[in-house]
């Protein structure tokens, strides 16, 4: 994903909307029988860049997780930007800020520097503390993955290693890995992708929106119990422009075809910059159909 550009990493900074459980990534209504798109929503969170402050869809980007989840009006946070911070007490700060909501997942890098080398022992061993604290928790993202993060050199047998040290008493701890449409061919990624629980799948390009469902049954034929949680943007950063309001409500329109067929497990929103029409169309798109709903009987597991 994009990480902004005052962080120490060198590209943008995002936010994710999606959802999953411990058995499979898809929420379910109170009664327990259906599966709504609100239920999968999820909202990527920068405590970096908060500001003190309210604020509005005009000043989005500096509201800090918590805020950002209200504006659009969803409960599930992934507290990202630069990741789990490498400092327990900080950890906790920021993790008991979202507590309140009904799920977390934080992203994580390698150790010390990000990788790499790509090991992970202090940032795991963090992330079982962090989750026999606080039960909301349910997975670690892998962000630019597919891209960055292969670039230098990150392998599927990093994501065994990550398996293998929450072990079998924190197996609830799903791992997300981005997964960008055009890196989808690069050597060494589908072995990655298999080690992966949930494929967080994201399109780069505004203009190459119309071709989502292409990638989604890409990703179906070659995985096809992997659930699919689907990257849309608010902003077209592959040329660095505002998104078309046509392009806009094709992605959406992609993505509520797609969930409601039961093909994806949820939907992901990025937005870096203070676009007020575009937060408040994605806050409106949520409210007008977030009550729209998967049957049970569609649902893809994970087991």
């Amino acid at each position: 994903m994009i990480k902004h550009p005052y962080s120490y990493c060198s590209t943008a900074c995002l936010l994710v909307l999606t959802l999953f459980s411990s058995c499979n990534i898809l929420g379910m209504d109170k009664q327990g029988m259906t599966i709504r798109l609100k239920d999968n929503i999820w909202v990527w969170g920068n405590p970096e860049m908060a500001t003190q402050g309210r604020h509005t869809a005009a000043t989005f980007a500096q509201a800090g997780p918590s805020e950002r989840a209200k504006l659009l009006g969803v409960s599930n946070i992934m507290m990202a930007g630069h990741g789990l911070p490498d400092d327990d007490a900080r950890a906790d700060f920021l993790t008991g800020q979202v507590a309140h909501c009904a799920r977390i997942l934080w992203e994580i890098t390698a150790d010390n520097s990000g990788g790499p080398p790509f090991v992970y022992a202090k940032r795991i061993a963090q992330i079982r503390r962090l989750a026999n604290k606080f039960s909301q928790i349910e997975g670690v993202i892998l962000d630019d993955m597919s891209s960055v993060g292969m670039d230098k050199g990150f392998k599927a047998q990093n994501i065994a290693e990550i398996r293998e040290l929450l072990g079998k008493t924190h197996d609830r701890v799903k791992i997300w890995g981005v997964v960008y449409t055009m890196n989808l061919n690069r050597p060494g990624m589908n072995e990655c992708i298999k080690e992966l629980d949930v494929i967080l799948l994201c399109e780069w390009f505004g203009r190459k929106v119309r071709d989502f469902e292409k990638a989604v049954a890409h990703c179906e034929r070659l995985f096809p119990d992997k659930p699919i949680v689907l990257g849309t943007y608010l902003y077209d950063y592959g040329i660095n422009k505002r998104m078309t309001p046509e392009l806009l409500k094709l992605q959406y329109d992609i993505a509520l075809k797609l969930f409601k067929a039961g093909r994806i497990d949820g939907v992901e929103i990025t937005t870096i910059d203070n676009d007020a029409d575009a937060v408040a169309w994605a806050a409106d798109w949520i409210k007008q159909t977030g009550n729209q709903k998967q049957d049970v009987k569609e649902i893809r597991t994970n087991d």
